[in-house]
């Protein structure tokens, strides 16, 4: 399909710029900041789109789910490549806190060990309780802790409530669940509106270990106010 085509596109054009030995630093840095403030926001549109027209009440189909897993794929790909040529040619990604959240909170299992990923990992899961307990829904499900680790660094990140909940409901669909788009919408807008002790807790975390490299137990103590 069309979105598929623009993201293998946007994928080999990014793998291009990455086997290139002489650049000029300022130019490439324009030319990535662009694809991450242009080109990438609107693919995320699209891809909302055809989670949205899929979500119809019922689980998707085979096909539906390939497609899904695809897309899923390709995102990822196009942000280890970005995150790449970052470090080859020296670049500031200071920038790009969508990756850093995404790498944080992607919890498949992989060859190498990144304690920040584990330390935050271990943040957002408690503030995610926190957030779920303060506008009254059960914190014990894990589906639902899942949800709410999305809500909250969408609502970061300043993505829309169309965009998280798009989010959220294709990382379900993915996993296999389903859970009707009003109810995570529901939860969308009473986390904006009750639980920003919660978000300025999550903010804190984020610099925390990012940039003084403290352990969960240290965050969770300097946030304990906000949970």
């Amino acid at each position: 399909m069309e979105l598929i085509n623009k993201l293998e596109s946007l994928a080999d054009r990014l793998e291009s710029l990455k086997q290139l030995s002489d650049i000029d630093k300022s130019n490439l840095q324009e030319r990535i900041g662009k694809i991450k403030s242009e080109e990438l926001p609107q693919l995320d549109d699209e891809f909302i789109k055809y989670v949205n027209f899929i979500n119809d009440g019922k689980d998707p189909d085979e096909n539906e789910q390939n497609i899904l897993d695809q897309m899923e794929s390709l995102f990822d790909q196009i942000d280890a490549t970005i995150s790449s040529i970052c470090m080859k040619f020296g670049l500031d990604n200071s920038n790009f806190d969508n990756n850093l959240l995404h790498i944080y909170t992607n919890e498949e299992e992989t060859d190498e060990y990144d304690p920040k990923s584990e330390e935050f990992s271990i943040v957002l899961n408690a503030i995610a309780k926190s957030a779920l307990k303060t506008i009254g829904i059960n914190d014990t499900d894990n589906r639902t802790v899942e949800i709410m680790k999305s809500i909250l660094t969408g609502i970061v990140l300043g993505e829309t409530d169309t965009v998280i909940v798009g989010k959220a409901l294709s990382e379900l669909m993915l996993s296999g669940f389903f859970l009707d788009k009003d109810k995570i919408n529901e939860m969308c807008v009473n986390t904006r509106e009750k639980c920003q002790l919660q978000l300025l807790g999550l903010k804190i975390a984020i610099d925390s270990i990012r940039y003084y490299d403290c352990s969960a137990e240290q965050v969770l103590s300097q946030i304990s106010a906000f949970l």
